[in-house]
C-alpha cells in the first residue's frame, strides 16, 4: 500500500473547494424565503403529466406552458446578492452574470397555459381534451403540474382527391403512393400540414415552381360515422390567402439565367463557380437542384453566407432565374489553443498550438493550413532529475482542394468532396530517447446522407520514424524484452487508411440528444511486401528501405457514443461512450510500432490517470521511462457522464470511466506477461475511476476542468486494488483542463 499515500499538502485544495461549495449551498438554502415579499412564492417547477394512453409526449406540450418554473440554487442567491451591492461596477455585473433571476409564481398564467396545451392537443388530433392545473406550495416554493386528459381521436375511413387535370394531375397521382395520409390512420392538423408540405416539395422538384403548401385545402367530416372521418384533399390553382377568381395555372418551369454576385476583391476563378453550380439553364426547375448548389457552395468552406434567390423570369414566362449572392468568410486568420493537466504526483502537461489558415490560396477556394504545436510534460514541482521531462515540437501543413481530383465533379451532385494533401514533421525529446517523424498523406474527405455521414480516405499515407540518442539503461532494458525491442526501433510505413463517421449533431459544442459512431482502419506495408525480394534483408528476413525496416500491420478502432438530454431546455444530459481498438503486426514486423500503440489517461480518456500512465493490463509503471509511456496493442474503454446546470454559463459534470490497454500474446512470455489481454478475465485488469468537472459554456466552445479520482487501480497487488477512502482518492487525484466536451 506504500505506493498511495495521503498527503494533506497535495490533497488539501480539493477538500477546501468542497467545503467552500458546501458552505455556499448552506447559505443559499437559508436565504430562500426571507427575501420574498408577503404573498410571494418561488415557482420552482412546472411539468406536464399525461393521464391515459397517448402518442403525444410531455416534451411536446412543455413549450406551451406560459410561465415556467426555475429551481432555487446558488445562482438564485448570487442574483439576490447582486441587489445588495450598492455600486454598479464590476462586482454587481459579475454577480448578475453568474446568477439566475428567480421566477415568482403568478396564478394568472394557469388558465392560459391550460388552454394553450389543449389547443396543441387538438393540433395533434385529440379533440375536447381536458387540462387541469394542480398547484402545491411548501415553504414558499410552488410547483405546478398540468394534468392532461387526452380527448377523442378520429380514424380516416375514406380519402378523396381533387386536383387540376393534365400533366400536373398525372404527376400528382404518381406521387400519391408516398402520401402520409392513409385510410385507417388518425386525423390531425399535424399530419395534414406535413402532407401538404411533403407533396408540394415533391412536385416542385418536378418543375412546379409556383406550387406551395398554401395551394392545398382539406375538408373533414366527423359526423358521418361514429368515431371515423371522411377526408377530401384538394389542390387548387389559387392559395388559401388568394382570390379564388384569380387562378394561377400549375405549370412546369425551367431554369433561366444564373447570376453570381460576390465582392470584387474576392479573387475567385469563374471556372470554379461553373463547376460547382448544378443549376443548368434550360433544365427542369427543381428545389433539390437549388439545394445541391447551395450545399456545394457551402462545402467549399470559403463563404460565411450563401443566398440563392429564385424568381420568375421577366423575359420568359416559363423560366425561373436564379440570383446567387456569396458572402466570403475571413480569408486569412490564426487560432491559438492551449491545454494543461496535472496530478498530485507533480506531473504537469501543457500543449500549446498555433494555427494559420488561408481559404483561397490560388483563387480556387484552396485552403492552406499550417499548425505549430508543442507539448511539455514533466515533474516541474517534484523533479529529482534534470532530464525528467518531455519536450515536443511539431509543424504540419495541409492543402485542401474543393473537388475530387482525378474524377469529374458531376459524379458528386449533392456535396463536393475535398482532396487533402498534407505533410508534417515532429521532433520529440524524451529522457529515454529522441525521435523524429516525417509524415505525408494524400486523400479525400466529404459527407453524405444529409451531412450525417462523413468519410476520409487516404490511398497514400507514409511515415518515416527515426530513433536516436537512446539512453543506455533504456536500451539495455528493451534488449532483454524482444517485444519492446521490435516496437522501439526506427521504421518506415507506407499504406492506406481511412475513417467513416456518423453523427446526428456535427456542431463543435452539441446540445440536446444526439448519437455518433466512428470507424477507423489502417492497412500498412502490404504493397511494399510485394517487392521484398528486391530489398536488402537481415538474417531474420526483415526487409529494409533506406536502411530502415518497413512496418507491416493492420490497425482499427471503433467509437460508439450517445447523449440523452432531458429536463427543461434539455439542460440535463447523460453522455455515454464505448471505445474499442486493436492493432496487429505481421509479415515484416514482429510488433506494432510504438507510435501506433493505444494509451489511456488524460483529458479525454481515463481521467483518474495522467496520459499514458495506465496499463498495459495490471503492469506497474515501467521504470525504464522517467516520464510514463504505458501503451498496448488493444484498448477497451467505457465512459458515462452526467451533465447538469450550475448557474448561468457554468455547468457541472460527474463521470465514471472504465478501461485499459493490453498487449497481444507474444512469444514465450505470453502466459507470464501481466500486460497480456486474456478474454476470460480481462475485466479484472481494467481501471475504474470517477470524478467531477466544471464547464464554462460559451455556446460555440466549452472550457472545462475535470478532476479524476481512482476507484480501482489494476497496477496494485490483488486485494488492495480498490481505493478504500475518499481521502486517498483526493490525494492521488488527476486534474485536467480542456476545450470541448470529452466525448
Amino acid at each position: 500500500m506504500n505506493r498511495i499515500k495521503y498527503s494533506p499538502r497535495r490533497g488539501g485544495i480539493l477538500p477546501a473547494i468542497l467545503t467552500l461549495l458546501a458552505a455556499v449551498m448552506l447559505l443559499d438554502s437559508c436565504s430562500v424565503s426571507k427575501r420574498l415579499a408577503p404573498g410571494q412564492d418561488y415557482l420552482t417547477k412546472t411539468e406536464v403529466k399525461i393521464k391515459g394512453h397517448s402518442d403525444v409526449h410531455a416534451r411536446d406540450l412543455n413549450p406551451y406552458i406560459k410561465q415556467k418554473g426555475r429551481s432555487t440554487n446558488i445562482g438564485t442567491s448570487l442574483w439576490w446578492w447582486s441587489g445588495d451591492v450598492e455600486d454598479t461596477g464590476v462586482l454587481k455585473k459579475l454577480l448578475r452574470s453568474l446568477g439566475r433571476e428567480p421566477v415568482f409564481y403568478d396564478s394568472t398564467y394557469l388558465d392560459p397555459s391550460a388552454e394553450s396545451i389543449a389547443k396543441r392537443l387538438e393540433y395533434f388530433g385529440y379533440y375536447d381534451s381536458k387540462v387541469t392545473p394542480q398547484v402545491k406550495t411548501k415553504r414558499r416554493k410552488t410547483k405546478v403540474k398540468y394534468l392532461v386528459y387526452p380527448g377523442k381521436r378520429y380514424r380516416i375511413s375514406d380519402i378523396t382527391y381533387v386536383r387540376p387535370d393534365g400533366t400536373f394531375g398525372e404527376d400528382f397521382d404518381a406521387d400519391r403512393k408516398n402520401s402520409l395520409l392513409k385510410e385507417g390512420g388518425y386525423l390531425s392538423e399535424d399530419v395534414l400540414i406535413k402532407e401538404s408540405e411533403r407533396s408540394a416539395q415533391a412536385l416542385r422538384d418536378k418543375g412546379y415552381f409556383t406550387l406551395s403548401k398554401e395551394n392545398y385545402f382539406f375538408e373533414a367530416d366527423t359526423l358521418a360515422h361514429d368515431g371515423t372521418a371522411t377526408l377530401e384533399m384538394k389542390v387548387n390553382e389559387y392559395t388559401r390567402r388568394g382570390n379564388p377568381l384569380a387562378t394561377n395555372p400549375l405549370l412546369k418551369y425551367h431554369f433561366g439565367e444564373v447570376d453570381f454576385t460576390y465582392p470584387a476583391d474576392l479573387h475567385l476563378k469563374e471556372s470554379v463557380l461553373r463547376n460547382v453550380n448544378t443549376i443548368i439553364p434550360g433544365s427542369t426547375f427543381s428545389d433539390a437542384v437549388v439545394s445541391n448548389t447551395y450545399n456545394r457552395l457551402t462545402s467549399m468552406r470559403l463563404f460565411s453566407g450563401v443566398n440563392i434567390a429564385t424568381e420568375l423570369s421577366r423575359t420568359d414566362s416559363c423560366k425561373v432565374d436564379s440570383k446567387i449572392n456569396l458572402y466570403p468568410s475571413k480569408i486569412q486568420g490564426a487560432k491559438v489553443n492551449f491545454e494543461i493537466s496535472t496530478n498530485s504526483n507533480g506531473l504537469v502537461g501543457a500543449s500549446p498550438q498555433i494555427s494559420y489558415y488561408h481559404r483561397n490560396l490560388f483563387g480556387g477556394a484552396e485552403m492552406l493550413s499550417v499548425n505549430f504545436q508543442g507539448n511539455f510534460q514533466g515533474k516541474i514541482f517534484n523533479r529529482t532529475e534534470e532530464d525528467s521531462r518531455v519536450t515536443e515540437f511539431g509543424i504540419s501543413t495541409a492543402l485542401g482542394i474543393p473537388r475530387f481530383l482525378l474524377l469529374p465533379d458531376r459524379l458528386f451532385p449533392r456535396n463536393l468532396p475535398r482532396t487533402e494533401i498534407s505533410a508534417s514533421f515532429n521532433s520529440q525529446d524524451r529522457p529515454e530517447y529522441a525521435r523524429s517523424i516525417i509524415s505525408t498523406s494524400y486523400g479525400y474527405n466529404g459527407n453524405f446522407g444529409n451531412g450525417k455521414f462523413s468519410y476520409q480516405f487516404n490511398p497514400l499515407q507514409m511515415n518515416i520514424v527515426r530513433l536516436r540518442d537512446m539512453d543506455e539503461d533504456f536500451m539495455y532494458s528493451i534488449l532483454n524484452n524482444p517485444y519492446m525491442r521490435y516496437a522501439y526501433q526506427s521504421h518506415f510505413d507506407l499504406g492506406l487508411g481511412g475513417t467513416l463517421s456518423y453523427s446526428t449533431d456535427r456542431s463543435n459544442n452539441p446540445h440536446g440528444s444526439y448519437r455518433y459512431a466512428r470507424l477507423g482502419l489502417s492497412v500498412v506495408g502490404n504493397l511494399l511486401s510485394l517487392f521484398k525480394g528486391q530489398m536488402i534483408t537481415a538474417r531474420d528476413g526483415t526487409g529494409f528501405i533506406w536502411g530502415t525496416p518497413f512496418s507491416q500491420y493492420v490497425r482499427t478502432d471503433l467509437t460508439l457514443g450517445r447523449t440523452f438530454a432531458f429536463g427543461k431546455d434539455d439542460s440535463f444530459s447523460v453522455a455515454t461512450r464505448l471505445y474499442a481498438g486493436a492493432g496487429f503486426a505481421y509479415g515484416n514486423s514482429s510488433a506494432l510500432p510504438f507510435d501506433q500503440h493505444f494509451f489511456c489517461g488524460g483529458a479525454n480518456s481515463m481521467r483518474g490517470w495522467q496520459a499514458r500512465t495506465l496499463g498495459p493490463g495490471e503492469a506497474i509503471v515501467d521504470k525504464s521511462f522517467i516520464i510514463p509511456n504505458q501503451s498496448g496493442d488493444i484498448k477497451l474503454e467505457a465512459n458515462v457522464e452526467f451533465r447538469f446546470p450550475i448557474s448561468g454559463n457554468f455547468k457541472g459534470a460527474v463521470f465514471l470511466d472504465a478501461g485499459n490497454v493490453w498487449n497481444l500474446p507474444w512469444g514465450d512470455n505470453a502466459d507470464n506477461d501481466t500486460g497480456v489481454f486474456r478474454l476470460k478475465d480481462f475485466y479484472k485488469t481494467a481501471g475504474l475511476n470517477t470524478g467531477f468537472g466544471i464547464r464554462y459554456d460559451l455556446s460555440l466552445v466549452l472550457i472545462r476542468l475535470d478532476v479524476g479520482l481512482k476507484l480501482y487501480d489494476p497496477s496494485l497487488p490483488e486485494g488492495i486494488r480498490w481505493i478504500p477512502s475518499l481521502l486517498l482518492m483526493l490525494a492521488d487525484a488527476s486534474m485536467h483542463f480542456g476545450v470541448g466536451v470529452p466525448f
